[in-house]
């Protein structure tokens, strides 16, 4: 259902170049996915007004987990933090759109679906016509689960798989310790 059965389109009855993999001209004949785009009044959007759909929620595992890693693959980045030149002390995972509600639901699908919980959307305006939001996940576990549920491909997948191998958590060395102070009834209003 929903973006992996696009994405796993194999007959479609068009012609493909060979060389570019794009589909031939069929005499006004629609691309399936362009279709389906249309289907879903999607087409044609600007990048600031696109969605992900509602009815992703009813979607698989699999269509989900390759819907979020063609994103990050295609608009997200993998990062690390460098601490002594060979290690990392920190691994970022991060995914940029100019749709503040597209990146809403991309946080609550990694949270509802995954328990992987992306920081709240960063606005960045400089030097930008729109405004561009970003959202990370930056917390070793977190980092850790995508990792394991989220598809990466190509030089990105290569990218975050030699940061995690150098990944060395930092070590902290003195701890403060918090603790709430009793709370006490101070009367009725």
């Amino acid at each position: 259902k929903g973006y992996y059965k696009i994405a796993m389109i194999e007959d479609t009855g068009r012609e493909t170049d060979a060389t570019s993999g794009r589909f031939m001209p069929m005499g006004g004949a629609v691309n399936p996915i362009k279709k389906e785009l249309i289907r879903r009044e999607m087409h044609g959007k600007y990048a600031h007004e696109k969605i992900i759909p509602e009815d992703i929620w009813e979607w698989d595992e699999k269509s989900v987990s390759d819907l979020i890693g063609g994103f990050f693959a295609t608009d997200g980045s993998v990062y690390g933090t460098s601490s002594d030149g060979e290690f990392f002390k920190n691994v970022y995972v991060s995914f940029g759109s100019t749709s503040l509600a597209m990146l809403g639901t991309l946080r609550r699908l990694l949270a509802v679906r995954y328990g992987i919980y992306a920081t709240v959307p960063n606005r960045q305006t400089k030097g930008r016509k729109r405004p561009f939001w970003q959202i990370s996940v930056n917390r070793r576990n977190e980092v850790m689960k995508f990792h394991k549920t989220i598809p990466l491909y190509g030089i990105k997948k290569k990218t975050f798989e030699t940061l995690l191998s150098k990944w060395k958590p930092l070590q902290i060395k003195n701890y403060s310790f918090f603790y709430r102070k009793k709370q006490e009834a101070v009367g009725l209003l």
